[in-house]
């Protein structure tokens, strides 16, 4: 039977379900809403928590939780004892933050405390508005708001610990000495590199008068040590200084502290290259000579090398005679040439004898003298190449003291003239060179003198001419480790006064003068540190900003096209924007030619300026490549690998081919002493880098007939060239004399190449020396419009090359004299494969056809052939669309936009440049 109170006990609970039900819904809405309803009503967030505390009595609340098992009210659980309270979450990215910066804030505030007290009044304000943000970083809830409050503290902070770093070094230094303060303060530079109070010293430091900088220059002198390479030598820019001012007592007693320093010296060697130096300076009191000369002379009785030994005593009887000790001269002269003092080997006594005789007199005898002991020098038997050049180079310097240009020139090219069959860039040849770059130095060549001393492999020597160099012209001498060569060759002669020149020039091209006072602190030496002062005072008071290089890029300007200056300047622009050395060096030459055509002699000399950059940047990217060199077994210097010799090979023969090129366009112009400076850049590098005898050698032969052309103008004849008769003569002969345009002389030449060429037991190379030789008598005929003699002297060339003696190549000499007659379909026809010796390929005779072409206004078809002009042939190419240019704009069937979008399209920029050049030739014209 069933039970009848469960029967009524059923209606009663669901009576209870169905009126508390909303209220579970609401539960389980809240569960799904925000995870439980505790997180819901504690936040103090939602509508139903606002409707309910609004029916609520306003009064005070006291909850209780019932104890596990009991219900209150009609046994239905209670939601608010559920509800716990839960802690707010922040980002995990902002505590970090807030952690860094509370111990940075707390590592700054920590370092600072102690040195509180040199702070000022507006100090201690800062510091007490970080003490209350540090408070607040430190204390605060919220992160977000201390993370801030810190990174304010901090910034106050750091800026309090910059003033008071700078304020504490301004105690520091208080009474202490120029030196130290100098030395302080390099160090502060360097420990706090981009403290904001740097620009306050650097005005300080510009303050200091000439004065100062010259007293701090003395004191650090004296501090040095006898073995100070400069010890002596150190005095001498400072006298230097001083003179600059005026100031003579000065100026003199730095060079009395110059001479009371050489008995201190340890090496006898720079003691006497010291004395030689002193007794040449502006300041010099001459009557100290003979003693001095008496002092150099003992001091040579300690050198242990005999050949300098006795290079030191023939060149203090030289420096005897320009004071005016004749007899004193003598006597050294003697000592010199004496068997204790001269090493002398079998053949070599009179040549020696005669070569330190040379260099005796060329410190005061003419450079004819000097000539007259290198001539009897070339008589002698046994003869040695490199004596005889080291005899010529004291020729070049005798002239260069007397600035005898003349006779500087024949010099310099017999001195290379006897190192050509030399490798110059091997132990002993380089030694030789050294005359060559003392020559060019007296002579103020100084781009030749720091070309000549790079292509020294002993570091030593180099770093020496260098620093001379850098003695008298500073902005000569590029590189990124020049502070390098300081530091490493201190001990060098010239380092000292090098280094005074280097930070004078340094100062005036508008470095910071505290970053060369740090360098010039950190010089190993107290002579170099001491000369770099006295730089430094010899730019006080100087403007600032000059650039190391005269070349700018021209003003950029609309360009008109009947306005040869605005289009010579988009040439300009153009041909600066070339990256490679030499290609930027070709288009130059052509500018350079255009300006003369145009009467503009300024203009064409910068743009030979710019054209020696190009090729002395050409050299640098040589020299850069170039491996460490080692010593070797007898002291002396080699490279560790000669694998790069092939590379440079390439590069110094367009060296090479760019100068003779520009030397022939120089003479054609009439620029004999631009042609003859040119002509000995050419030696130089000719003699670099072949080192065959100059008999054999096409270079030393061009330059030859070079000097046929300019002796009337440079009193500089082709016996500068020494020339042997050999074997080939008479072929070498006939090419001289076509180089030189000497038409009867050539025409003597082929009448001698035919009679060789018929001898019995000739060569190939020899039976086919007789058609080159026509083949230039063609081109010079064709030249000067001698039509008649051309065609016999072609029809007699091409007679010998269909018979075998000579190549097919060789018509490419008969393609060159028919583009020059006129005969285009003839000279595109001999336009064949092969390289003629010293003559070319065809792209020579393709760029006289393109020439010629535009000559007769087809400048289609000489812009045909421009295109066909090789692009490793810069030269040739930038001749050819010259004239293709000028020649249209001259035609006039086109409009001005339509030929100035032409010259704006062409590619690459050698030939845009190019381009341009002729529309300013033609435009010059109209």
């Amino acid at each position: 039977m069933r039970n009848n109170s469960d029967c009524l006990a059923k209606p009663i609970h669901r009576k209870h379900f169905c009126s508390r039900w909303p209220f579970y819904v609401i539960v389980m809405t809240l569960q799904l809403a925000y995870g439980s309803p505790r997180t819901f009503f504690f936040n103090g967030v939602g509508v139903v928590g606002s409707l309910v505390s609004a029916d609520e009595p306003q009064g005070t609340v006291i909850q209780t939780q019932a104890t596990p098992g009991e219900e209150t009210g009609e046994s239905a659980p209670n939601i608010f004892s559920m509800v716990t309270p839960k802690a707010k979450e922040y980002n995990p990215a902002v505590l970090n933050a807030l952690q860094r910066r509370q111990t940075k804030l707390k590592a700054i505030m920590a370092k600072l405390d102690d040195s509180r007290t040199g702070l000022g009044k507006e100090g201690e304000q800062t510091w007490q508005k970080v003490e209350k943000l540090a408070e607040s970083a430190f204390e605060t809830e919220n992160p977000s708001l201390a993370s801030k409050h810190a990174q304010q503290a901090i910034e106050l902070l750091t800026a309090l610990e910059t003033d008071l770093t700078y304020a504490n070094f301004r105690a520091e230094i208080q009474g202490k000495d120029s030196r130290e303060i100098l030395s302080a303060l390099v160090t502060f530079s360097i420990s706090h590199p981009e403290h904001p109070r740097l620009d306050e010293l650097e005005r300080s430091l510009k303050r200091l008068t000439h004065d100062k900088w010259l007293s701090k220059a003395s004191r650090e002198l004296k501090t040095a040590a006898p073995n100070d390479s400069g010890f002596s030598e150190g005095w001498l820019p400072i006298a230097s200084a001083w003179q600059l001012v005026g100031n003579e007592p000065e100026a003199r007693d730095a060079m009395r502290q110059a001479i009371a320093a050489l008995p201190r010296m340890t090496n006898p060697s720079r003691a006497v290259e010291s004395i030689i130096d002193l007794c040449q300076h502006e300041s010099f009191n001459p009557a100290l000579g003979k003693q001095l000369l008496e002092d150099a002379e003992a001091s040579c009785t300690q050198i242990s090398h005999m050949q300098i030994r006795s290079n030191h005593l023939a060149n203090l009887a030289g420096l005897a005679a320009k004071l005016g000790h004749a007899s004193h001269s003598e006597r050294l002269l003697q000592l010199s040439i004496s068997p204790a003092n001269l090493k002398i080997e079998f053949g070599e006594t009179e040549r020696q004898i005669l070569n330190q005789r040379a260099r005796a007199a060329s410190w005061t005898e003419s450079p004819e003298t000097v000539f007259a002991m290198c001539e009897k020098m070339e008589k002698l038997k046994y003869p040695k190449a490199l004596i005889n050049a080291n005899a010529y180079g004291h020729a070049a310097i005798a002239a260069a003291r007397r600035n005898n240009r003349p006779q500087f020139y024949r010099a310099m090219l017999r001195t290379e003239n006897a190192l050509a069959p030399v490798q110059i860039r091997d132990f002993p040849g380089y030694l030789y060179t050294l005359r060559l770059a003392e020559a060019n130095i007296l002579q103020r060549r100084w781009t030749s003198a720091v070309t000549v001393a790079n292509n020294i492999p002993d570091p030593y020597l180099r770093a020496s001419v260098l620093f001379r160099v850098m003695k008298g012209a500073p902005q000569k001498v590029r590189g990124n480790n020049l502070p390098e060569l300081f530091e490493r060759f201190a001990e060098q002669r010239w380092s000292a006064p090098a280094c005074a020149s280097y930070v004078e020039h340094r100062i005036r091209s508008g470095d910071s003068l505290l970053s060369l006072v740090q360098w010039s602190m950190s010089l190993p030496m107290a002579s170099q540190r001491a000369a770099a002062f006295a730089g430094i005072a010899r730019s006080v008071g100087t403007a600032t900003g000059v650039s190391d290089s005269g070349d700018k890029e021209p003003v950029v300007v609309p360009v008109d096209i009947v306005d040869m200056a605005s289009l010579m300047n988009k040439a300009e622009e153009t041909a600066f924007q070339i990256q490679e050395p030499l290609k930027s060096a070709s288009v130059w030459i052509q500018i350079a030619r255009t300006w003369n055509l145009l009467g503009k002699n300024q203009r064409y000399q910068q743009a030979i300026t710019n054209y020696d950059e190009q090729i002395f940047d050409a050299w640098s990217d040589i020299w850069r490549r170039r491996p460490a060199v080692k010593r070797s077994y007898n002291g002396s210097y080699v490279y560790a690998s000669t694998g790069h010799r092939a590379d440079e090979k390439l590069t110094i023969q367009r060296i090479i081919t760019y100068h003779r090129h520009l030397a022939t366009m120089q003479t054609d112009l009439g620029d004999s002493s631009g042609a003859m400076e040119t002509c000995l850049n050419l030696a130089n590098a000719a003699g670099f880098l072949n080192s065959k005898a100059t008999f054999d050698e096409q270079n030393f032969l061009y330059i030859k007939a070079l000097l046929n052309r300019l002796y009337g103008d440079t009193n500089v004849g082709p016996e500068a060239i020494l020339l042997v008769k050999y074997r080939s003569y008479g072929y070498n002969r006939s090419l001289m004399a076509a180089w030189a345009k000497d038409l009867p002389g050539l025409q003597g030449a082929v009448v001698d190449l035919v009679k060789n060429s018929q001898r019995r037991g000739n060569t190939a190379r020899e039976r086919a020396q007789a058609a080159r030789g026509f083949g230039e008598l063609a081109i010079l005929n064709a030249e000067r419009g001698n039509l008649a003699d051309y065609r016999d002297a072609r029809r007699s060339a091409q007679s010998r090359i269909d018979q075998g003696h000579g190549g097919s190549e060789m018509k490419n000499v008969l393609a060159t004299a028919d583009a020059l007659a006129g005969e285009f379909a003839l000279a595109e026809a001999n336009l064949v494969r092969g390289t003629v010796a010293w003559f070319g390929d065809a792209n020579r005779p393709r760029k006289q056809l393109a020439i010629s072409l535009a000559a007769k206004g087809r400048w289609r078809d000489a812009a045909e052939q421009a295109s066909k002009v090789s692009n490793s042939q810069a030269l040739y190419r930038a001749e050819a669309w010259t004239s293709v240019a000028e020649a249209r704009l001259t035609d006039g069937s086109e409009s001005k936009p339509q030929i100035l979008d032409w010259a704006n399209s062409v590619h690459p920029q050698v030939d845009r440049v190019a381009v341009f050049c002729g529309l300013a030739l033609a435009a010059a014209r109209r």
